[in-house]
C-alpha cells in the first residue's frame, strides 16, 4: 500500500486526512479511535509523529503543537503500558524511547 501511515492497522495518509477533514479534530486521539492508529503492537510508537506530521502539513497545528501533542501522547501511553514490559515488549518500548530521545531529540521528562 502507498503511503501508510501506521503499518500495524495498515492505516494510510489519505484514512488520516479523510478523519481530519471530517472531524476538524486538533488530536491524534481522536484518529486513533476511528483508524486504529496507534492501537498495533507498537501501541503508536512508530506512527504517531507519522500523523501528527501530517496535521502540520495541513495546518491544522503549528510545529510547538504537534511536539506538545507528541509529548502528551507518550506520557499516556507509557502510563498505560509500563507495568506490562517484559521481554520482547519491553525492548520494543526501548527501540521507541531511543527514536525520540535520538534521534527525533525529544527530551526526557523526568
Amino acid at each position: 500500500m502507498k503511503n501508510i501511515v501506521c503499518e500495524c492497522e495498515l492505516v494510510t495518509r489519505k484514512d488520516v486526512e479523510r478523519i481530519i477533514a471530517q472531524t476538524g479534530t486538533r488530536h491524534v486521539g481522536d484518529i486513533s479511535h476511528r483508524t486504529r492508529l496507534g492501537m498495533g503492537p507498537c501501541q503508536g510508537g512508530f506512527c504517531t509523529f507519522r500523523a501528527l506530521g501530517i496535521m502540520h502539513d495541513m495546518n491544522i497545528l503549528t510545529a510547538e503543537q504537534s511536539v506538545q501533542s507528541l509529548r502528551e501522547f507518550l506520557q499516556r501511553r507509557f502510563r498505560g503500558i509500563r507495568y506490562a514490559l517484559w521481554g520482547d515488549q519491553l525492548r520494543e518500548e526501548q527501540l521507541v524511547e531511543y527514536i525520540y530521545l535520538g534521534i527525533l531529540a525529544m527530551e526526557k521528562n523526568t
